[in-house]
């Protein structure tokens, strides 16, 4: 049995998986270019900070930061369950096209 594109693009679980296949592998492609240089600033700006701690120039308040990173992380992990908790099926297609974009990029 030959099933034709539109066809099959017309079932909204297909469709909804290349959906999110289509935009998991943007976001992953995007991340792991942009990723790189992200990381390389924040690594730097780090050193940066902990030289100006050593030399007594700066003074870094541990637990605001660690209370600030929290609440990023978390509000990281808030939007991951309303990406792939929006649909089964577009969850997979994204998770799937992320680790492809990842890989690829």
């Amino acid at each position: 049995m030959i099933i034709d594109l539109p066809t099959l693009l017309s079932n909204p679980a297909v469709k909804s998986t290349a959906i999110g296949g289509v935009i998991g592998y943007a976001s992953g492609y995007a991340l792991k270019k942009v990723g790189r240089i992200i990381l390389l600033s924040l690594g730097s700006l780090l050193m940066i900070l902990q030289y100006l701690q050593w030399e007594g120039v700066i003074t870094i308040n541990y637990r605001a930061l660690e209370s600030f990173l929290s609440s990023l992380l978390s509000r990281a992990v808030e939007l991951q369950d309303v990406i792939l908790g929006a649909s089964n099926l577009l969850g997979f297609g994204f998770a799937s096209g992320f680790a492809l974009g990842l890989y690829k990029g």
